[in-house]
């Protein structure tokens, strides 16, 4: 994500666990695409916390926890442009807001945490679909913008559900980071 320079100026004192937020922190700067495994209790949340406090202003942090949208993609699509600052009309599909945060130039790191709320679950919203996941993947192409999903266990041993019925295991092209204990 070419922002090494924040890094060279961050501390992890603060920090839960100072080397795995070190760690993380490297990899969200290298743009790499993550999915976040831990167990619920085990500071999931405020890893997060410690993350967007070792970032700083640099970088623009969008930060989800889906099990607010799981019933409504145009719930999601809304917070998500809250977050941004957008202003004019609100897109109703991810690709749109993806193409805003690409043209802004901004670095971006969308956290969506509780990720796994979309998987597995055949009473999601049907608009998080094939389309959805394949515009998340996309992510990975774009030099301004990170993904981090944060689950309990790897997406890629969950199911994809699409209209209430299971489609295929999770394709997200993520790199599992896990956090033990």
């Amino acid at each position: 994500m070419g922002n090494e320079f924040v890094q060279e100026k961050t501390t992890f004192d603060h920090c839960l666990r100072p080397v795995f937020s070190e760690y993380l922190l490297k990899k969200v700067l290298k743009g790499d695409a993550i999915n976040f495994i831990a167990e619920h209790g085990l500071g999931r949340r405020r890893t997060l916390d410690d993350l967007e406090q070792c970032l700083g202003d640099d970088i623009l942090v969008l930060r989800l926890n889906l099990k607010s949208y799981k019933e409504s993609y145009s719930a999601f699509i809304k917070e998500l442009w809250r977050q941004l600052g957008s202003q004019g009309d609100m897109p109703t599909e991810l690709a749109s807001v993806l193409e805003h945060m690409e043209a802004s130039k901004k670095t971006m790191l969308l956290i969506m945490h509780n990720f796994d709320i979309l998987l597995d679950n055949p009473q999601i919203d049907s608009a998080f679909n094939v389309s959805f996941f394949d515009h998340l993947n996309s992510m990975r192409n774009q030099e301004n913008m990170c993904l981090l999903c944060v689950t309990v266990k790897a997406h890629d041993q969950s199911l994809v559900m699409i209209d209430g019925k299971p489609h295929s295991h999770s394709w997200l092209n993520l790199e599992s980071l896990t956090l033990t204990e």
